[in-house]
């Protein structure tokens, strides 16, 4: 792995950065993994689809919730494993391929020594962005003090004795650590190298494939000057050259996400129903008022059912009338209505009576 300085970006009024990584990486595919869900107990057999997938450099590696998932078979396209059982606690976080986690706080309110406890609710928080290097210059052209945090995870590609070093310029505090459980909770395994702005490497022995997580902490000692911090890890084992240090290049990766929204389809089924139920068909007024008193010409109306309307009816309309215009309507079918009318100086009241056994 080869840490090296990527570029700068600076933004009046906020603290901000960014950084990448230069690495080697083996070119895998994933395409597909069934099922989607397995048993708490254990034992579904998981298979991961996709291509160039062969052990050559090393033993493959199929994690479920940071579990290893029992290897079964492996070919160019296909990997089969058994699932572990599930855990009783789960990890937050786990090593991947998004890159290096960079946040920022306004240190004009905040004390460096409460950083490792510092999150997005803190105040003065900046914000924070997806890096992929541990080398940074920050071009200064405002007067703001951070403390900014980058974390992320680290695979060692062998089992060895590194030395871990920190560079680091224009700042009054910084703090380094490295879990070397994986957790982002147990500090009281990690190794830290901390104090005055200075070149210090430290010796920490890691194992090939594990999960390491790190934490890089910094407070800015000037306002004016471009503040830099370079991390690396050494090993004496290698098996590159210096003329293959120039094929190690960034990955990039295109993905294409797709979604089919599928309908839901829900049965139903009504038990412990008897042949002797009462049924209790709905029953709905309408109320018609004549205006006409005397001779005049009578006002129509039309009524309204689930957006379908009936043939035009008089204001004297009888009850066959109302009824027959109902039932003619496509949305009452197959089910019917039957109206009855009442007269009360003027006023015309209708019952219309759903005879359904459809319920609502």
């Amino acid at each position: 792995m080869s840490l090296a300085p990527f570029g700068v970006v600076s933004a009046a009024g906020v603290c901000f950065s960014v950084v990448a990584l230069a690495a080697a990486l083996p070119v895998k595919e994933i395409t597909g993994v069934s099922p989607s869900e397995g048993s708490v107990e254990g034992g579904t057999i998981l298979t991961v689809t996709g291509n160039f997938f062969d052990q050559t450099d090393s033993p493959a590696l199929v994690l479920v919730g940071g579990q290893t998932c029992e290897i079964l078979n492996i070919t160019n396209s296909a990997i089969t494993c058994r699932m572990p059982a599930k855990q009783n606690t789960f990890r937050t976080i786990f090593p991947g391929g998004r890159g290096l986690k960079l946040e920022a706080w306004d240190a004009s309110n905040n004390r460096f020594d409460d950083a490792v406890r510092f999150n997005e609710s803190t105040p003065g928080y900046q914000g924070a962005t997806w890096l992929d290097m541990a080398s940074y210059t920050w071009q200064r052209n405002y007067p703001q003090r951070c403390i900014t945090r980058l974390s992320g995870f680290l695979i060692p590609p062998e089992t060895d004795s590194y030395k871990l070093g920190l560079n680091a310029y224009y700042y009054w505090n910084y703090a380094l650590y490295i879990n070397k459980t994986g957790s982002t909770d147990d500090r009281n395994n990690a190794s830290g190298i901390y104090g005055y702005p200075a070149n210090l490497y430290q010796d920490v022995q890691l194992q090939k494939g594990e999960g390491y997580y790190f934490e890089l902490y910094f407070e800015e000692y000037y306002y004016y000057y471009s503040g830099s911090y370079d991390v690396r890890l050494t090993s004496s084992k290698t098996t590159y050259t210096d003329q293959q240090t120039p094929e190690a290049v960034n990955e990039e990766q295109l993905l294409q996400i797709s979604s089919t929204v599928v309908p839901e389809i829900q049965m139903i089924t009504l038990e412990n129903w008897t042949a002797t139920i009462n049924y209790t068909y709905e029953v709905q007024a309408i109320t018609v008022t004549n205006p006409c008193v005397d001779l005049c010409q009578l006002p129509w109306y039309s009524l309204i059912y689930n957006g379908e309307s009936t043939v035009p009816l008089s204001s004297e309309a009888t009850e066959g009338e109302v009824q027959d215009a109902l039932n003619a309507l496509w949305s009452i079918k197959p089910d019917a209505v039957s109206v009855t009318r009442a007269y009360i100086d003027h006023v015309y009241m209708y019952n219309v009576t759903f005879i359904s056994q459809r319920g609502e």
